[in-house]
Formats: structure tokens, C-alpha cells, sequence
């Protein structure tokens, strides 16, 4: 029972007892320093100036016709698409006239009636 006690008196000094930070032994702190450690270190030249005139602004646009050539000849054409004349399915193929490939078609192939296919 005695060394209940004596537990609990020691936890309750432990935690009444004020905190304090240690500097350098029991003198001041250096100076310069705080709590939170030592100063930053200083900005580098210029730091803090207001920038140069024109800074952050867009050039003039280039004169006209500068730096500019036509395109080469046929740029930005397509090219024709290819075209097919056969309808394509399952069972057979049939004419289909100059369509373009790939267009869905029907077909009407004999026993087996109307069928889909693709031009090809």
C-alpha cells in the first residue's frame, strides 16, 4: 500500500513540476535565437524589387507577312474517299454502284432473299 503512494506522489510532482527550456546553461539564449530555433537566413539581392518595366507582358506581334509562306500545294485537302461498286454479304454479292466503302448495302440474293452486307 505504501509504495501505491508513493507512485502516485511521484506522477503528481512529475506533473506539477513547471517546464522550462534549457539554453546554453542558465544564462540567456544566444542572440538571434527563440524557441523556435535559429533566424532565417537573409533574401537574396533583388528579392522583394518590384520587376523590370514590360515584365509579364505580351511582344508586339511580328509585321505582316513575316516568317510566312504559303502552304505547300494540296495542304489541307482530303483526299478523295475510295469507292466500291460491290455489296458484299454472307451469302453472295450483288452490284452496288459507286458508293463509298464501307456504306452498309442489301442484297437480294436468290434462295436465301434480302440479305445486308458492306460495299467494298
Amino acid at each position: 500500500m505504501a509504495s501505491i503512494s508513493f507512485a502516485i506522489a511521484a506522477a503528481f510532482l512529475l506533473v506539477a513540476s513547471p517546464a522550462g527550456a534549457q539554453y546554453y546553461g542558465n544564462g540567456p539564449p544566444p542572440p538571434g535565437w527563440d524557441r523556435r530555433g535559429p533566424p532565417p537566413p537573409p533574401p537574396p539581392p533583388g528579392w522583394g524589387q518590384p520587376p523590370p518595366p514590360g515584365w509579364g507582358q505580351r511582344p508586339p506581334p511580328p509585321p505582316p507577312g513575316w516568317g510566312q509562306r504559303p502552304p505547300p500545294p494540296g495542304w489541307g485537302q482530303r483526299p478523295p474517299p475510295p469507292r466500291g461498286g460491290v455489296c458484299v454479304t454472307s451469302r453472295g454479292a450483288c452490284p452496288a454502284g459507286p458508293l463509298r466503302s464501307g456504306t452498309p448495302c442489301n442484297c437480294d440474293i436468290p434462295g436465301f432473299g434480302n440479305k445486308r452486307g458492306v460495299v467494298q
